[in-house]
């Protein structure tokens, strides 16, 4: 609460020419904080430009060039991994992400020395993306 009414005095203040500040918040989650949408609401009342950016879901095509970027192997030879990944994340990207670095984490996506390429272990990834489902959610 103190700390967005720090921000609101900031933003409002006219003597302060250079000031820039960028918050994130989830749509979905938004109306779960009544303090955050009467700020929203207040900076409206007050004028003050705001930009609003709807950051979606990447599409299937995007995680594949994603990960075709990433680990710098063609697409058509990522493809099963990247079906996997957009099927376990939904095409969010932070998710994605996240996903990718777990992988890593568990030794499931390995950069090999040997071969001076990337390797997944596509079996063990679809067992753990069925076991998080079955037992996680």
């Amino acid at each position: 609460e103190l700390s967005l009414q720090l921000i609101s005095a900031l933003v409002a203040d006219m003597e302060i020419n250079h000031f820039l500040f960028i918050a994130s918040y989830r749509d979905n989650e938004i109306h779960n904080t009544p303090s955050l949408v009467a700020f929203l609401e207040e900076l409206k009342r007050k004028d003050i430009t705001t930009t609003d950016i709807n950051v979606g879901c990447i599409s299937r095509r995007d995680v594949s060039e994603l990960i075709s970027d990433t680990i710098n192997l063609p697409q058509h030879l990522t493809k099963s991994f990247s079906d996997i990944v957009y099927k376990k994340t939904g095409g969010n990207a932070l998710f994605v992400t996240q996903f990718l670095q777990s992988l890593w984490d568990e030794g499931l996506l390995v950069y090999s020395l040997e071969c001076n390429v990337w390797e997944w272990d596509k079996f063990w990834m679809m067992l753990v993306c069925l076991w998080q489902r079955r037992f996680v959610s």
